[in-house]
């Protein structure tokens, strides 16, 4: 059995772990809505894209056609842009991230790509894509850290550089997507070529004129629509990871104040029982 100098060592150490896991949680969550004001905010300007677009697409009497909408006819180059965190202590985030991750790279395969690269967002998915030995460009762990559009902009007009050359011929995206606090949702979507569009028209009571023309506008418009998503998803991205290492924190407090309690009853019945001991001695000494 533990002594009474044992229990206590354990004892400040449960409570310093706490204190950690209690801080955690508290900077995770001021994260997670730091994260969630920044996803309201862009949304408005996520939609203007995206209503633009679709007034343009709606008031042309012609079909609108652009290089990020064509298929290539040749299927052999592809891009992976994985998501995952920087750091860990965050649940099974970071595990569902790489197995999700890796799915998609078995089944780009099996869809005949035969050079697939990868373009790691987070530290530990650049480690899971370099042990497993995939190609990988220039790794961006470092964008959800101190995530700003201009970053994500600029991810976004390389990946439609490689596009447009025939450098690459499919643009995927693979993440976690935040439905609650308590739920991600492995995802994956095709970037390019973009082929579903939010039904967003604005109806005006005039006609409008256009500058450039339309089809020049198209093609400007798609590129902004291009960013705006990869922004938005690095941003739910963000918000699932705080999400699941808010929950996790949660968890490893409330088991460090139960085993807290567990170990502060079983110092205070080993200290009663040191002093009923000590008590029955001398008693005994007495007689």
């Amino acid at each position: 059995m533990a002594t009474l100098k044992e229990i206590k060592t354990r004892i400040g150490s449960v409570q310093n772990t706490l204190k950690i896991t209690s801080a955690m949680k508290m900077v995770s969550s001021a994260k997670l809505h730091q994260a969630q004001n920044a996803a309201v905010s862009f949304k408005l300007y996520d939609d203007a894209v995206n209503s633009l677009v679709g007034t343009l697409r709606s008031d042309t009497p012609y079909e609108l056609t652009s290089v990020f909408t064509d298929s290539h006819e040749v299927k052999q180059h592809a891009t992976i842009v994985a998501f995952a965190s920087d750091s860990s202590l965050c649940g099974a985030f970071n595990t569902l991230s790489i197995h999700n991750f890796t799915k998609e790279f078995e089944k780009m395969q099996h869809s005949g790509y035969t050079d697939i690269t990868v373009y790691p967002v987070g530290e530990k998915m650049v480690q899971a894509a370099t042990k497993a030995g995939y190609t990988l460009c220039k790794d961006y762990s470092t964008l959800s850290s101190k995530f700003s559009y201009e970053k994500t902009s600029a991810l976004a007009t390389h990946l439609t550089e490689l596009y447009v050359s025939g450098r690459t011929d499919n643009v995927a995206i693979v993440y976690s997507h935040f439905k609650s606090i308590g739920k991600q949702i492995p995802t994956h979507i095709t970037l390019l070529p973009i082929s579903q569009f939010e039904n967003k028209a604005v109806e005006f009571k005039n006609s409008f004129i256009r500058e450039p023309q339309a089809s020049d506008l198209y093609h400007q418009l798609l590129t902004k629509l291009i960013s705006t998503r990869l922004h938005s998803i690095l941003i739910d991205s963000i918000m699932a990871e705080q999400a699941a290492r808010s929950v996790a924190m949660q968890i490893a407090t409330d088991e460090a104040e139960k085993l807290l309690n567990e170990l502060t009853l079983t110092y205070n019945k080993l200290r009663q029982k040191a002093i009923t001991d000590e008590l029955s001695l001398l008693a005994q000494s007495d007689y």
